[in-house]
């Protein structure tokens, strides 16, 4: 997974990601993962913080349990592997994952942040993620909006 590339509070959320991808009983690693790990993070993403557990509870009633499928490239097995257990990435993984590598270096930045992970998450277009935003009611250009706010505001 682009360990390399990302801050460590970036791999404490990656591996949130993992670990909720296994407590819901999924054979992949989500985009809808990364978004419950960014919520649930010690200093959530700028914005993301703004979610409020009450919204997590929802973001997490939404993402179904259970073995779900992804609908998998078998030319690009990417994926994360934990204790043995290997998930390839499934819908909105490696998109948001891309995309936050690319919000990092327009930035000039060498590694992505947990901002930067979130920028990305925002990107994405397939998968649970734009469901889930739009069942909490969060408008993806708003929240990136905000989150860009807090950005220039920190730096």
């Amino acid at each position: 997974m682009m360990a390399g590339h990302m801050t460590p509070d970036a791999r404490a959320v990656a591996i949130c990601a993992y670990e909720h991808a296994i407590r819901l009983g999924h054979r992949y690693l989500g985009g809808e993962h990364f978004l419950l790990a960014l919520a649930s993070a010690d200093q959530p993403a700028g914005a993301v913080a703004s979610f409020g557990p009450g919204a997590l509870i929802q973001a997490g009633q939404a993402v179904p349990r259970g073995p779900r499928l992804a609908r998998l490239n078998p030319r690009r097995m990417s994926g994360a592997e934990r204790d043995g257990v290997f998930l390839p990435h499934g819908p909105g993984a490696g998109q948001s994952l891309g995309n936050a590598l690319r919000e990092a270096q327009a930035r000039h930045h060498t590694q992505f942040s947990t901002e930067h992970l979130a920028l990305g998450l925002l990107a994405v277009d397939e998968g649970l993620v734009p469901a889930i935003l739009s069942a909490l009611g969060v408008s993806a250009p708003a929240l990136r909006a905000a989150i860009l706010n807090r950005y220039r505001q920190a730096s």
